[in-house]
């Protein structure tokens, strides 16, 4: 509206959550934007808007446009609060207290008046008014036009430079009309003495300024001023957008694939203003999900109901072909011209896990692939690392990948994560205590995963801050990093009542889908699986207060699904559910996948469960039937029917069939004995030395597929004769050698397997299903071919003696007989072994040969590397000759010729790289300098020069200095400008002054180390080493004072560490020895300050240990130094409880009861006071354990 700086600007917030009553807030927002435009100073006034505003969009929306006067318009609830929408758009509730808090912050930056334009909100303009001048709210339900009207005159009378209070009564005029002129109320902040022991008042200890980090969820679009540590990521995911048409972002569950994305990659490309944005989940339905994204670019202004309605008929046409992806998207963009489309499809392995026909799986990805090839799409997708083998199953898509690089997401940096803990809160002005973040950070580590844990830590954390300050005992307070949510989950858990834990048990195991090969996954689970009873408590599991699970709704009923699949890592508790359930979680499973298939054919009584089948699904009815939902006891049900009325129709059938049967079946096994015999006999009489050699191999423990290359060597020798089969079982045996443990799950069967055989040799497996189909495994569980013809559920299978012939038995009547080549046996080893004689670059010609295969470009150049890195560089350079030849575009990698370099190899390290600038005449041999360097001399002797310095730095660390002197000369020999000291932005030079500025620090670590140790003077002569190295060190960091005295700083560092050991020595118990080395700890350092929280901490230690009485000084002690902290006043009532000063215990409990904020220990709190009201002791021996 104005480019005037000093303009005041004005910021409008409105929310409408969809299950409310609707509110002309458009109209609103446009009059009150009309009449600043039409004002004499408009241009002292700039107007910002932000719609449908969430809890975290109201302070941040006030953050980035630090306005002059807020403009609240929805809907208020009074006392309650006011009301804004969640992630979902549902209303979710504000409260006094909390706007309260967040004003007296926003009230020092700028903040000098705020318009509520809600019913019932003046009980939040009182709260407000203390810390800002003027805050208008409503005293009672106000009219639509009423509302508007007030705020239109009030905006036009400040547009014209009245005061806020003429703005306020020409805004009451205008009501006149509507009889509401009564309504709108004005506050003015008290500029008197507001001290006042008013215990409404909002004080310093209450204030929490908004919570920056995001919990379990992930980051959003919205969340991206918040988001930090992956900068690097983000800009190599931004311009890997703009050069390929595919961008796959592939990590662990929980390494923030998802934030990346929403949070880092969207918002830079908003800046663009060329990109049409849309993400989608696949779901079960991946076509319907991503047809409704679709029409919400063809037809924006329909209704929800009208565009799942379009959805469904579009999703239906992309499904059967009438319609391509490619045309929608085509459509889309005539509409939109100069824009790009990107879709987003995240949570990519819900096609895998939701999505459950493999047929519309490869569908939906070939319609992705096909709108990628035409270019007229860009599509990013998140996949989670453990289902990328599912992605590359489907070749197209395999291929795919390999033409555009995936971008894998590791576990994030040290440097990354100190960024992510400390950068949101710096943000909102609250600091970590000096050693947290290090201490956190060790917590994490750098395993993948450990993110969203972080960030769960993290928001515990922050509602636990103290003065704006986040502590070392609040954080152990949670649990750490790894056991905040299992701590929390299990602490909602233990407040359950013992039916509701049984019911959280048969909720949370159906929100877990066993993993086969793969690790454990959450799923979605409707309300009648987990037990329409139980939904009650997953309503509470979903609520504020708990937020384990997270609900929803499909096509038909309520859903569920747990909030993070961390939860189902560090839960202990869900672990040992699971694994108890395990069998039967399993067997359900399939049990959903048959009886899917029943309903999608019409409840076929074929395809109701027979025999073993049957048999399984009878015997868990009978043991736990709870846990299984109406749909499938019904299912069961009718299959018990029909197997019933089939046995009394069909049973003289089926006992003269058995009868032959089982003739037939004797002879056979004979014929094949006597055969097996027979064959073992000739086989036994040749090549007995080659065999030996091969078995005392697999004795020996040995399973590779060096050894299996052997087998198939001897094999080809064998030249087709009979002893092969015998070569083919030692194979088989290398596959299957680790006993009865589960080695291998085969999965491609469409229905129950009923049958299953091995071939001879063994290095073939049939299975028979009821899917009709006879399928052949490889043992590694590759699928070579399948079997069809029969026209009902195959029920047998068998190999001839020789392995030639299969027959399979089948209800269609017919027995079928298949001929199996057994001069195939060496393409099968070779198909099975043949990506790993491409890829491996250990693997020599001569072995490919055997299978006729050539390396791959990626053996070649990886084999390069190997060859040079042991100084074969001629061979190296052949290798890389041959990979460039086949179309390589793997970057040449100078770090090689570097190793060689500083291993002294410098004619080695030279031609290498002349033969890179050869085969890559733009390639930049330093490509961190800002020229290209393409002159291998020079480039080694920098390498030379930075391996000197890097040895230099080591000798320092093993105190070597005079040798490291020597080292950084001979750097500076091979290149005279080298800087010694990279860690300085400053180019440092001197040899000498960088080696003892070096050292010096590693002196004042050890000599701390010593300290705390006990070994004083050890510590103080190593301070005082250091400082002859550097004279102006500071020997405690720890302080904001530079510390230049060794004796004082050794001591301090020893009576910290006792301090420490004394916490550590009272947690366990060993109260005496605590309190003694808090004396030791001030005798060694008298200026010592041991705090509140240190003397609260033996306090309430000693009480729970029964030590209330030698421990009632400690808790005076804390109290006297913080006498503000309900905390402390609450150890202090546990101790005076123990001892039997009941009184004295409910005056700390009560104070304790207005202090906390938790209701829930509130409640806790007032039940001891309750009971010690009565005379009694409420602190019994299993409650002392459970506070413990």
């Amino acid at each position: 509206m104005t480019n005037n700086p000093n303009a005041k600007t004005i910021l409008i917030l409105a929310a409408n959550p969809k299950n409310t009553a609707p509110l002309r807030l458009d109209q609103e927002i446009r009059e009150i934007d009309e009449g600043l435009r039409r004002a004499n100073k408009r241009d002292q006034f700039q107007l910002q808007q932000k719609l449908a505003v969430r809890a975290r969009d109201f302070y941040r929306a006030i953050l980035d446009y630090r306005p002059h006067i807020i403009h609240f318009c929805g809907h208020g609830t009074g006392q309650d609060g006011i009301v804004l929408e969640d992630e979902m758009g549902k209303m979710v509730l504000v409260q006094t207290n909390a706007l309260a808090s967040m004003f007296k912050l926003f009230a020092k930056k700028n903040v000098e008046c705020v318009l509520l334009n809600a019913c019932y909100s003046e009980v939040q303009a009182e709260a407000i008014s203390q810390y800002v001048n003027y805050v208008i709210g409503m005293n009672k339900a106000v009219g639509d036009n009423a509302a508007v009207a007030f705020a239109v005159a009030f905006y036009d009378a400040l547009a014209a430079d009245y005061e806020v209070e003429e703005a306020y009564e020409l805004g009451c005029s205008q009501m006149m009309s509507y009889l509401e002129h009564q309504t709108p109320i004005l506050k003015k902040k008290d500029l008197t003495d507001t001290s006042i022991n008013d215990e409404n008042l909002i004080t310093d200890d209450h204030i929490i300024p908004p919570n920056p980090y995001q919990g379990l969820s992930a980051f959003k679009e919205e969340d991206a001023d918040f988001f930090f540590g992956q900068e690097k990521f983000v800009n190599k995911l931004v311009e890997v957008t703009h050069k390929q048409p595919l961008i796959a972002v592939v990590g662990p569950s929980g390494s923030g694939k998802s934030s990346l994305v929403y949070a880092g990659l969207v918002p830079q490309l908003r800046t663009e203003k060329k990109w049409l944005i849309e993400s989608f989940l696949p779901g079960k339905e991946p076509f319907l999900s991503l047809a409704f994204v679709l029409v919400g670019q063809l037809e924006p202004e329909a209704g929800e109901t009208q565009k799942l309605r379009e959805a469904t008929g579009l999703a239906s046409d992309m499904q059967e072909g009438k319609i391509t992806f490619s045309q929608v998207v085509n459509r889309i963009l005539e509409r939109n011209p100069g824009q790009q489309l990107l879709l987003i499809v995240d949570q990519f392995e819900e096609l895998y896990t939701l999505c459950r026909e493999k047929e519309k799986q490869e569908r939906f990805a070939e319609a992705l692939l096909t709108a990628i090839r035409e270019e007229n799409v860009k599509l990013v997708l998140t996949l989670r690392a453990d289902f990328y083998g599912y992605v590359l199953s489907y070749r197209p898509f395999r291929d795919a990948l390999q033409e555009y690089t995936p971008q894998l997401l590791s576990s994030m940096k040290r440097e990354e994560l100190q960024q992510a803990i400390e950068l949101p809160s710096q943000k909102s002005e609250v600091q970590l205590e000096a050693k947290l973040t290090e201490i956190i950070l060790d917590d994490v580590g750098e395993e993948p995963g450990n993110l969203p844990l972080l960030e769960f830590a993290l928001t515990r954390l922050w509602s636990k801050q103290e003065n704006r300050v986040l502590t070392h005992h609040a954080y152990e307070e949670i649990g750490g990093v790894k056991k905040a949510i299992a701590n929390h989950a299990e602490q909602i858990f233990q407040q359950l009542k013992e039916t509701e834990k049984k019911q959280a048990e048969r909720i949370f195991v159906q929100l877990v889908r066993p993993g086969e090969g793969t690790e454990d996954t959450r799923r979605v689970a409707t309300r009648g699986e987990v037990g329409e009873d139980n939904w009650n408590l997953v309503s509470y599991l979903a609520g504020y207060q708990a937020r384990l699970v997270v609900t929803g709704r499909n096509e038909q009923e309520n859903t569920v699904e747990v909030v993070h699949e961390a939860l189902i890592r560090e839960w202990g508790t869900l672990r040992d559910w699971i694994n108890a359930s395990r069998e039967f979680r399993t067997w359900q499973e399939r049990l959903r996948a048959t009886m899917s298939y029943w309903q999608e054919n019409n409840r076929d009584q074929g395809a109701l469960l027979r025999g073993v089948a049957l048999a399984q699904a009878q015997e868990q009815l009978t043991q736990r039937q709870e846990e299984l939902s109406p749909d499938e006891v019904e299912f069961i049900q009718l299959s018990q029917q029909l197997q019933e009325q089939e046995q009394k129709r069909k049973q003289r059938q089926r006992q003269r069939i058995f009868a032959g049967l089982v003739t037939f079946s004797v002879i056979i096994s004979l014929l094949a004995v006597w055969s097996e015999m027979q064959r073992r006999q000739a086989v036994r009489s040749e090549r007995k030395a080659e065999m030996r050699e091969l078995k005392t191999r697999i004795i020996s423990g040995e399973r590779t597929l060096d050894l299996q290359l052997a087998a198939l060597k001897l094999e080809q020798q064998a030249n087709g004769s009979t002893e092969n089969i015998q070569t083919t079982d030692i194979l088989q045996q290398t596959v299957n050698w680790e006993g009865y443990k589960e080695i291998n799950s085969l999965e491609g069967h469409e229905n129950y397997v009923i049958g299953v055989a091995f071939s001879p040799k063994g290095d073939l497996i049939a299975s028979t299903s009821w899917d009709n189909t006879v399928k052949l495994w490889k043992p590694d569980g590759t699928l070579i071919h399948t079997l069809t013809g029969h026209e009902n559920y195959v029920i047998g299978v068998a190999f001839s003696p020789k392995g030639d012939l299969i027959a399979s038995t089948s209800w269609d009547k017919t027995v079928k007989l298949w001929r199996f080549n057994q001069d195939d046996l060496t393409a099968h080893a070779c198909q099975w072994m043949s990506d790993y004689l491409k890829n491996n670059p250990n693997v020599t010609e001569e072995e490919r040969r055997l299978c006729g295969v050539e390396a791959s470009v990626t053996a070649l150049f990886f084999q390069g590397e190997k060859l040079a890195a042991e100084g074969k560089v001629d061979s190296a350079i052949s290798a890389f000759q041959k990979a460039v030849k086949l179309g390589s575009n793997f970057p040449f990698n100078a770090a090689i010729a570097k190793e060689l370099a500083q291993e002294n190899k410098v004619k080695e390290a030279e031609k290498l790289l002349r033969a890179f600038i050869k085969l890559d005449d733009n390639i930049d041999l330093l490509p961190k300098t800002e020229v290209k360097d393409q002159n291998p001399v020079l480039v080694v002797r920098q390498f030379q020069a930075e391996g000197k310095v890097k040895k230099a730095v080591q000798l320092i660390k093993d105190r070597k200095i005079e040798e490291a002197i020597n080292k950084f000369k001979e750097a500076q020999k091979l290149q005279s400008d080298i800087d010694l000291n990279s860690d300085t932005e400053e180019i440092e030079i001197d040899a000498e002054a960088v080696a003892k500025k070096l050292a010096a620090p590693g002196k004042v670590e050890e000599g701390k180390y010593l300290a705390k140790d006990g070994k004083i003077e050890q510590a103080i002569s190593l301070f005082k080493e250091a400082q002859k190295l550097q004279s102006d060190i500071d020997l405690n960091s720890d302080t904001e004072e530079i510390e230049k005295n060794p004796e004082t700083v050794a001591k301090n560092f020893a009576a910290l560490s006792k301090l420490e050991v004394g916490k550590t020595l009272a947690k366990h118990g060993e109260i005496d020895e605590a309190i003694n080395l808090y004396k030791e700890a001030k005798k060694l350092d008298s200026e010592l300050e041991i705090t509140a929280d240190d003397w609260s901490y033996i306090c309430h230690r000693g009480s729970l240990y029964n030590r209330a009485k030698d421990v009632m000084f400690a808790c005076e002690k804390a109290v006297k130094i913080a006498p503000e902290n309900g905390g402390f006043i609450g150890s202090r009532g546990l101790a005076r409880a123990l001892t039997g000063d009941f009184p004295g215990a409910i005056k700390d409990f009560e104070a304790y009861i207005k202090w906390t904020e938790d209701d829930e220990f509130k409640a806790r709190l007032q039940g001891w006071v309750d009971a010690l009201k009565k005379g009694e002791n409420p602190f019994t021996e299993e409650v002392l354990e459970e506070l413990k």
